[in-house]
């Protein structure tokens, strides 16, 4: 099924919006502007779109084009190391340079420069947040979602291909290395799965679509001024105790994540239903809207590197709120030329991956699923909304 192209558009202005309020969330920390920017946190909530949008894009892509193992291992390997690869080189390139021209910008919790052969490796493989631990690459933050996200297409990728035995015993082995923090939002990533299949074979009513779309603003905004999220923290860590709480780390949140989530989901119902609506307004601007959000993965993966090492060269942008337009309106820039070189360049990435599977004769023999196997791999999607 071909989605509807007013539905596509609508989909990449989300992804991009959900990244500049990433790059906003980190923008207000004191480390970056001082006391001159007095807003609320919605990064977590920006990454938990991410995740559904993942879930929803992977699942119709192997619905659509990706449907041999070796094409969907291409397809997620060439999206991801297209601009994970250089930013891990561009991370440490930069967190050099920044603590050359000032190192106490560097001098902070979130900063970790120790063994970095390790963390460059364990980010390289995104093998860096199985069970309790997160091994942060240098400055760059944001990376930690890589370590779920791949693993997610590892799980879905194994539920779809294979079959009998060999599924079930290799999605075991890869749930007990990858442990609680990662299952966690495993959900949410699956919720996205299950929203293509819902949208793919029946669609609401006008009116209900409307309602849904509606009401789904209302309740992330009532999410939001009520601070229920706050509310969930503390439930949650009453729950389970404190300890395993802070140990969770990214996971934490995970009650107010599923809220999130279905609260997108239900917001993406809604618009399938009421796209036509949205026709006239979306096709006259889709072309900066696709433009945009070719550079999503490029502001998510380094914006926050830069940040630092733009504080280090204008250490007046925590004074001023004309330096810390400057700052802003230089690292728009230096992400711009680099998603030039990084995320529209994925044709290469895919390019080389091809050659190198070739090379080795991976996968060479690989069989096209049919329908029933991807049914067989919705299901799991369904039994994951429900966990």
């Amino acid at each position: 099924m071909k989605i509807h192209p007013t539905v596509s558009i609508y989909l990449d202005l989300v992804r991009f919006v959900a990244a500049v309020f990433v790059v906003f969330t980190h923008l207000r920390h004191e480390k970056f502007s001082g006391n001159l920017l007095n807003y609320g946190s919605t990064g977590n909530e920006a990454v938990m779109v991410f995740f559904v949008l993942s879930g929803f894009v992977v699942a119709y892509a192997v619905d659509t084009k990706d449907n041999t193992l070796r094409d969907f291992l291409l397809s997620r390997l060439a999206r991801l190391y297209s601009v994970a690869l250089p930013a891990l080189f561009l991370t440490v390139l930069i967190d050099q340079t920044g603590r050359l021209i000032d190192a106490s910008v560097y001098d902070y919790e979130y900063y970790r420069a120790d063994w970095p052969v390790i963390r460059f490796v364990a980010n390289l493989f995104f093998s860096t947040e199985f069970w309790f631990v997160s091994i942060r690459p240098f400055s760059n933050g944001p990376f930690w979602s890589l370590g779920y996200e791949f693993w997610y297409y590892m799980i879905f990728g194994v539920a779809v291909f294979l079959k009998g035995r060999t599924r079930i015993i290799l999605i075991t082995i890869m749930c007990l290395i990858l442990g609680p923090k990662i299952l966690l939002l495993l959900p949410v990533w699956l919720l996205g799965v299950g929203m293509y299949h819902l949208t793919r074979e029946r669609q609401v009513p006008k009116a209900l679509g409307w309602f849904l779309f509606i009401m789904s603003f209302v309740a992330i905004l009532a999410y939001f001024e009520l601070g229920v999220k706050a509310t969930l923290d503390k439930l949650t860590e009453a729950i389970i105790g404190k300890t395993l709480f802070d140990h969770l780390l990214w996971s934490k949140f995970f009650a107010s994540s599923y809220l999130i989530a279905f609260a997108f989901a239900a917001n993406l119902i809604g618009f399938y239903a009421i796209a036509d609506s949205f026709t006239r307004f979306f096709n006259r601007l889709e072309k900066p809207i696709r433009y945009l959000a070719s550079f999503t993965f490029t502001t998510y993966l380094m914006h926050f590197p830069l940040m630092l090492l733009l504080v280090a060269l204008i250490p007046s942008a925590r004074e001023s709120y004309l330096s810390l337009t400057f700052l802003f309106i230089l690292m728009t820039i230096a992400i711009y030329i680099t998603g030039i070189f990084t995320e529209h360049k994925k044709h290469v990435a895919r390019n080389l991956l091809t050659k190198l599977f070739d090379r080795y004769n991976i996968l060479s023999g690989d069989k096209a699923i049919n329908s029933t196997d991807l049914a067989t791999a919705s299901s799991l999607g369904s039994k994951g909304n429900n966990s």
